[in-house]
């Protein structure tokens, strides 16, 4: 038996697979950071903070993991993440739908966002079969908002698609538009701010709640280490009681939705939703 444990030993590419050679070796580069390309849309992320950002970098701080933001058109910000120029896009939503149908991206569900439309007076949406001569503002187009449009096309108001996120109010209040789409959190802090004596005359008619995602692109090699660390943070804290914590800064304490928070804690949340018990940040 000793020949063939001499023969193992110097046989040429005996031992090949047992070792990979060092041509194949993928750099992970820091895997103590996780970049992240967003854009700004208070409350969720506002020039590097706000609620989404909290919970990621308390997810990760969990792990050890610290987090960069970096602030970019949508658009861009969705094609950094494909690129491998960050780690990681939120909130996900109907941007990435392209690329996760094609296999591009895989995501984490992180929270839910409650959407739907603002309206002024009595311009509820719901229930009217004729909506022609009205404004709907959007933001912009993406073929996963053809829900919405196609409920206001079918019935003939005008859809115009807007890029700021901060107009789409403004011009439901000034009566530019008639119909403003925007999720729920976001869109009364704004009126609370600059309509305070007003709320009254706002109404919210509510399409459902939609996940937001922490997205990766499935070709980067960082992808798996880190998706993995950032799921085990996000339980870390849904667990502790810091997820809802991080919610009842920006929602209110007692406020925050149940439809909005993860099943495991939806006990927690709230049944009825009070504009008057949002916390007024300095920041909107």
């Amino acid at each position: 038996m000793a020949w063939l444990v001499v023969w193992l030993l110097c046989a040429p590419g005996a031992l090949a697979s047992q070792s990979s050679p060092a041509s194949d070796t993928v750099d992970l580069g820091d895997l103590s950071s996780v970049s992240l390309a967003t854009f700004n849309y208070y409350p969720y992320q506002h020039h590097g903070e706000g609620m989404m950002i909290e919970l990621y970098r308390e997810a990760l701080a969990m792990q050890n993991i610290r987090l960069d933001v970096h602030i970019y058109p949508i658009l861009r910000g969705v094609a950094e993440m494909l690129e491998h120029k960050v780690d990681a896009f939120s909130p996900g939503l109907f941007f990435i739908d392209d690329a996760l149908a094609q296999g591009q991206v895989t995501v984490v569900p992180t929270f839910r966002i409650q959407y739907g439309w603002f309206y002024k007076g009595d311009n509820d949406p719901r229930g009217r079969q004729d909506l022609t001569g009205t404004i709907l503002v959007t933001p912009t187009p993406v073929k996963s908002v053809a829900p919405y449009d196609q409920f206001f096309h079918e019935r003939g108001a005008k859809i115009e698609t807007i890029e700021s996120p901060d107009r789409l109010l403004r011009m439901v209040a000034s009566e530019r538009a008639t119909f403003a789409s925007a999720p729920l959190l976001p869109g009364w802090l704004m009126l609370k701010k600059f309509r305070p004596q007003q709320l009254d005359q706002f109404g919210f008619a509510a399409y459902g709640p939609l996940m937001c995602t922490l997205a990766f692109s499935t070709s980067n090699p960082r992808t798996t280490y880190l998706k993995a660390q950032f799921e085990q943070g996000l339980q870390v804290i849904i667990a502790n009681g810091s997820y809802l914590q991080i919610l009842e800064r920006y929602w209110g304490k007692g406020n925050v939705p149940q439809e909005v928070l993860p099943e495991s804690i939806r006990y927690q949340g709230s049944r009825h939703f009070d504009v008057r018990r949002l916390p007024q940040h300095p920041e909107n």
